[in-house]
């Protein structure tokens, strides 16, 4: 995110989806001109008048990047791996009876995980919060 919030917010997923296929969006107004332009570009509701990578690589905004840019630290860094890298594909396929031995321990993470899911299921949308 450029400064820490979505730009199409919405009351539920079904508004959100309207919204985005309109490509109705607020931008705040203490982001540059230039931000505000590669932005504008980059959510053209005609895929055709987006821009390209490297017309975002040669807008404005983008110049004067450092080439290599520490985005997270070590700590952020590994709960990524924790997270987000999937060892055991069994645990995440639904379909298939896992063959994993402590299967009690399986179901019960799944059905934390349904939960998890089910709680945040608008998880696009800014409801109470302020932004």
């Amino acid at each position: 995110m450029l400064y820490g919030t979505v730009p199409f917010k919405a009351n539920n997923m079904n508004d959100l989806h309207k919204l985005i296929m309109k490509a109705k969006y607020t931008l705040k107004d203490d982001i540059s001109e230039e931000s505000r332009d590669l932005l504008k570009n980059l959510l053209q509701r005609d895929p055709q008048l987006r821009l390209t990578i490297p017309e975002i690589l040669a807008h404005p905004w983008m110049q004067g990047i450092e080439d290599q840019m520490t985005l997270f630290n070590e700590q952020e860094l590994q709960l990524i791996r924790d997270e987000f890298t999937f060892n055991n594909a069994d645990r995440y396929n639904r379909n298939t009876k896992p063959h994993h031995k402590n299967l009690e321990s399986l179901d019960s993470q799944r059905s934390r995980n349904s939960e998890m899911l089910e709680l945040s299921s608008d998880c696009f949308t800014e409801q109470r919060l302020d932004s």
